[in-house]
């Protein structure tokens, strides 16, 4: 979680150095990264809107609040090379998200006073309960960024850790995929439940390692709306379903815990689901979009709305 500073410039986030936490122990603290505010459920959508007016929040915004793993005290996501999707929200003075945002931010990213550049990011809010900004920014080298937005004639800051591109496990795009044997409705693969969503989502009848094989184009979803850590799976998940429709791909859900049943749903004592262990995931959801080649196109992590997921899938098959 951000602490205040008292820099006049703005306020920034903890400097502290990366750990080395479990995934139970880093999903246990997500809600510090904001998006545990809202309930997640299974059926829930997220209203796609903003209560309050633009002005409004830019006028309560106190910090700016990373909606991913900044890498200071948790596994890092972000390494250098490739272009990087950092994902953040606006929060008030006790650091509680805002349910309103500016149509737009101006963002600046720097490294020991070297400017990466200025970007101009919309605000995204389509599907999901909370409004956010998805900044791309391309990292040269590994180390500590500051990431500033200005918001009301305030600049509000935050640090992020880049890191080695082999000290991220989460595959990038162009890699091949690693086929793996998902729950299906005739084989649960030892996966209790297979869907937390009520009802089951449609996406269970085939296995992602089946279509892979079949060589059509494959979104994956790997979410879980009943036990979700951040408020989003459930809206994540519903978005897909909708945007899915009338696509000639494969589409994949995938829970995140393989005996969230049998331990009463308290996921800090549930094991993680093969699909979670064979991609190191420290996080959910996430959304990985394969070509018929078996190579990932593009991903999407941590939060994305109906229009972010339109844009990944029209890539791997576009809608009518």
């Amino acid at each position: 979680m951000p602490r205040r500073s008292e820099r006049s410039a703005g306020r920034r986030a903890d400097e502290s150095a990366p750990g080395r936490l479990s995934r139970r122990t880093l999903l246990a603290s997500l809600g510090g990264l904001g998006l545990g505010a809202v309930g997640c459920s299974g059926s829930s959508s997220g209203s796609g809107s903003s209560s309050g007016s633009a002005n409004d929040a830019g006028a309560a915004a106190a910090y700016l609040l990373p909606f991913f793993a900044p890498g200071l005290n948790e596994p890092p996501v972000l390494r250098s090379g490739p272009a990087q999707r950092l994902v953040f929200g606006l929060a008030d003075d006790d650091v509680v998200p805002l349910a309103a945002g500016p149509e737009r931010l101006a963002f600046s990213v720097a490294s020991d006073g070297a400017s990466l550049g200025s970007f101009e990011v919309q605000r995204h809010d389509d599907g999901v309960p909370r409004p956010y900004y998805p900044l791309m920014v391309t990292f040269a080298a590994p180390g500590l960024y500051t990431v500033t937005a200005e918001v009301g004639g305030t600049a509000l800051e935050t640090n992020v850790r880049v890191v080695e591109p082999d000290q991220v496990a989460l595959p990038a795009p162009g890699d091949e995929a690693l086929a793996v044997a998902t729950p299906t409705v005739d084989d649960a693969r030892g996966v209790d439940p297979i869907c937390t969503r009520n009802p089951p989502c449609p996406f269970h009848e085939v296995s992602f390692d089946e279509a892979l094989r079949d060589g059509r184009p494959t979104a994956l979803l790997v979410s879980s709306p009943a036990y979700c850590q951040t408020a989003i799976c459930g809206p994540v998940l519903e978005n897909l379903v909708e945007m899915a429709e009338g696509r000639d791909l494969a589409v994949i859900h995938a829970e995140v815990y393989a005996d969230a049943a049998a331990v009463e749903g308290d996921v800090l004592q549930a094991s993680p689901a093969p699909i979670v262990e064979r991609y190191g995931l420290t996080f959910e959801p996430v959304l990985f979009g394969y070509g018929s080649d078996g190579r990932l196109v593009d991903l999407l992590g941590f939060v994305f709305d109906r229009v972010e997921t339109a844009a990944l899938l029209d890539a791997l098959a576009p809608g009518g």
